[in-house]
């Protein structure tokens, strides 16, 4: 959308979509770690465990705030950011929780709580590739497939129930957008591609459940990652086409390099004044 300026209502739609899903799994992963054998001697019911991550990183996202707070610039609070992270996700370790979820919980808080908002904001997402292109290195070589067909049936169904509900969401889609006229089936395909955070999802059931369903978890996160990838970015640049939100054709780049002119394209009469 950024490259082709797309604007409308689907578009619109679409970026609000990309930025909100993410807290879905990362909440619900919660239940399943809390259903899993803890170090701690306590009984706690599943259900109330499942909140621990969302308590930790609620606290030390509150503590981070008021320290920041005290900072008249953001810059410098870079040692409260890393230190909290690092609390907040080795606790939740420990104790055999979401490190995931804590996370979430911890970027929220200091949202909430922090003036210094919209600077964090920046500073975090200058780094964000910094964390995120090793971590999903690590995940891509944590891979372990199966070839058990109880294994491969998993994945197919993964995908194809993957790509089911997004072609008969599309048409929901696109009426809750209000975009006129309405895109086709291309919309559906638009909205496969998972974003890092599901491999980041993956990565950490496999290495919390090695043995168990971790190593499923991480390679249908592979193959939702890597389809979405090759057939997202496509799809959504013919969606939006087709609501008219951003030109069929994309427009010639001129370019930047002195001297150069941009080509005519193939068909079109030559230009007289470039001719001399």
């Amino acid at each position: 959308m950024q490259r082709y300026a797309a604007k409308g209502p689907l578009a619109e739609f679409v970026r609000g979509m990309a930025g909100f899903d993410d807290i879905v799994p990362l909440l619900l992963m919660a239940v399943p770690f809390s259903l899993a054998p803890s170090i701690v001697p306590i009984a706690v019911p599943w259900w109330a465990w499942s909140f621990a991550p969302i308590v930790i990183g609620a606290l030390l996202g509150v503590t981070s705030a008021v320290l920041l707070n005290f900072e008249k610039h953001a810059g410098r609070g870079w040692g409260v950011l890393l230190g909290a992270a690092l609390l907040s996700s080795g606790i939740a370790w420990r104790i055999g929780v979401s490190p995931l979820t804590a996370m979430l919980a911890l970027g929220i808080s200091i949202a909430l709580f922090s003036r210094h908002r919209a600077d964090l904001d920046s500073m975090l997402f200058k780094n964000e590739h910094t964390v995120l292109l090793p971590s999903l290195v690590l995940a891509g070589a944590s891979i372990a497939a199966d070839r058990t067909p109880l294994f491969v049936l998993t994945l197919l169904v993964a995908w194809v129930g993957r790509l089911l509900v997004r072609l008969l969401a599309a048409p929901w889609i696109a009426r809750l957008s209000g975009a006129s006229p309405r895109p086709g089936p291309s919309l559906g395909l638009a909205l496969l591609p998972t974003g890092a955070v599901t491999m980041m999802v993956g990565l950490t059931f496999a290495l919390r459940f090695p043995e168990h369903v971790g190593p499923l978890v991480l390679c249908v996160a592979a193959l939702q990652t890597a389809f979405g990838e090759a057939f997202g970015p496509v799809s959504l640049r013919r969606a939006l086409a087709q609501a008219e939100e951003i030109p069929r054709e994309p427009a010639i780049v001129e370019s930047t390099v002195a001297g150069e002119t941009p080509a005519a394209p193939a068909g079109a009469a030559p230009d007289p004044e470039q001719a001399r």
